[in-house]
């Protein structure tokens, strides 16, 4: 029990046909809440710092706070940077995240396939899964008119992630 491998814990969740949770945290409260639950459930979980937690504490003090509430339980964990940028991402590698996902959204296209490409090679290197971000997010208090403006184009998906 503890920290374990993301790939791993999605490799089973796949052959086992059931979904693994994650969940940002937003206080030393509510990742006691989600690590305790993983536990009751025999449940792995990923433990998400982001944007909820990081702009108030930092990303430091976020992930020590959840290694030490995650270490100190019998749950099987995975701390997870969610949405970071590009600093962030290599902090959040450096500081011993086991997950990461760097949001290049906001970037062009192509600046973004060259942001995230660099990010994969160097998380690799530490044997740290990625997950990446492509298209239009809406911020959370904007109105929309249109959701077909915020639909992913496969087309520039499938380039994306080749």
């Amino acid at each position: 029990m503890g920290a374990v491998d993301p790939r791993a814990v999605i490799a089973h969740a796949v052959e086992g046909g059931y979904a693994v949770g994650a969940f940002n945290m937003h206080n030393e409260e509510t990742t006691e809440a989600l690590v305790r639950a993983a536990e009751q459930a025999k449940a792995p979980v990923f433990l998400q710092i982001g944007r909820a937690l990081v702009p108030h504490i930092g990303l430091r003090r976020a992930y020590e706070m959840t290694k030490r509430i995650a270490e100190d339980s019998s749950a099987d964990y995975i701390i997870h940077l969610d949405h970071g940028p590009w600093d962030e991402v290599f902090e959040a590698i450096q500081l011993g995240f086991t997950s990461v996902m760097y949001d290049g959204a906001h970037l062009p296209f192509e600046e973004n396939i060259r942001t995230t490409r660099r990010v994969v090679e160097v998380a690799h290197e530490f044997g740290i899964p990625v997950e990446a971000e492509l298209g239009r997010i809406p911020d959370a208090d904007q109105h929309v008119d249109d959701w077909s403006a915020y639909y992913t184009d496969v087309s520039e998906a499938e380039r994306f992630v080749a």
